[in-house]
């Protein structure tokens, strides 16, 4: 129900919602910290950015504002559960 829907201005908030919610103030520092960290998984989420999400439209400009802001969140979770990458 969610995909269909047109959320307007309250996407961005409702995104944050759905991704961030019930994680403790910290967080954001250590998702700043993950961002500068070194990961060896970089070029393999980059290939599937294209990939993920396709029928999305905020995801389907190559290197867009989407795409890069789903780079960034996949490779702090990569630096963070670096045991499963």
């Amino acid at each position: 129900e969610l995909w269909n829907r047109d959320l307007g201005k309250l996407r961005g908030m409702t995104w944050r919602v759905l991704l961030l919610d019930g994680l403790n103030p910290k967080a954001s520092q250590d998702f700043s910290a993950s961002l500068k960290a070194p990961c060896p998984y970089d070029g393999v989420i980059r290939r599937d950015l294209a990939r993920t999400l396709p029928k999305e439209e905020l995801f389907r400009e190559k290197d867009g504002k989407g795409q890069q802001s789903l780079f960034r969140i996949l490779r702090a979770l990569a630096v963070h559960l670096w045991d499963i990458g």
